[in-house]
């Protein structure tokens, strides 16, 4: 009766476990997709690349304060939800990058994806 149990169970562990390696894969990626991407943004927001390495810094304090936040709701919501959820919002944050004309948005909108 024990075997059964533990077959059901990892059943179900599966697609969690590939569910997060995807969602591992593309937070590499969304991560990873800044550095190419700087000199087409720096032309679209009519920006120096000077002016546009502020995106550096305001990507890393998004990393650090959403560490906090994601952290504290993780441990108050189920973890599923969390993660599904801030998966949601990184994709929408890409998507809206390349529309961003303003240097002052995308360094609003940029800590988002971390």
């Amino acid at each position: 009766m024990a075997g059964d149990i533990t077959a059901s169970s990892d059943k179900n562990r599966i697609p969690s476990t590939i569910g997060y390696f995807v969602a591992f894969v593309a937070y590499g990626m969304v991560v990873a997709i800044l550095g190419p991407t700087i000199p087409s943004l720096a032309e679209h927001t009519r920006s120096s690349l000077s002016e546009i390495s502020i995106l550096f810094t305001a990507r890393s304090l998004g990393h650090i304060v959403g560490a906090l936040y994601v952290a504290r709701f993780y441990d108050r919501l189920p973890g599923h939800v969390v993660l599904g959820g801030s998966l949601l919002v990184m994709g929408l944050m890409v998507a809206l990058m390349p529309t961003i004309p303003l240097l002052w948005l995308l360094v609003i909108i940029l800590p988002s994806l971390s």
